[in-house]
């Protein structure tokens, strides 16, 4: 899990993910980690390996199998879910994370309900489904700044 924990949102879904995801996922210490802001200052846990604040996520990404979303409060789209899948790794997520995602993205995420229920997740690429790729690359710097010379050229440089 990786989040700003200076948000109260974020600090829900670390307690959410201690109280209710650790105990039904069967999820152990050698398998859970929590990083990013504010995370040194989260109550310790012996399910989870505190990393802290990161300077670059990558490394987080690269150690990881699959992002957890245990989010419950909050609006707006998810980054984090965005983010985690444009790295390759399929997120396990509540139906509040998965709200505000587009649709091939969202249904690509896995209901941390239906994986416990499960006990088991098939770990793959989400990037393998043509339409999360494609959905995917509309938050790519790349796509913005075609986006934003496409609406000068139609919008602003005709006046």
């Amino acid at each position: 899990m990786l989040a700003n924990f200076d948000y109260p949102p974020n600090r829900d879904a670390y307690r959410r993910l201690i109280e209710e995801w650790i105990p039904h996922l069967g999820l152990n210490s050698n398998r859970v980690i929590v990083a990013g802001f504010g995370s040194n200052d989260l109550p310790v846990n012996e399910c989870i390996d505190m990393w802290g604040p990161l300077e670059s996520t990558d490394e987080f990404y690269r150690r990881v199998d699959v992002a957890l979303a245990p989010i419950a409060l909050g609006g707006g789209m998810k980054v984090k879910v965005v983010e985690a899948m444009a790295h390759g790794l399929p997120v396990i997520t509540t139906e509040q994370a998965r709200a505000g995602l587009p649709p091939a993205i969202r249904a690509e995420c896995i209901d941390w309900r239906e994986f416990a229920l499960a006990n088991r997740c098939v770990v793959k690429d989400p990037r393998d489904n043509a339409d999360v790729a494609i959905e995917l690359r509309t938050f790519s710097r790349e796509w913005f700044d075609a986006k934003v010379l496409e609406l000068w050229s139609e919008r602003i440089a005709p006046l």
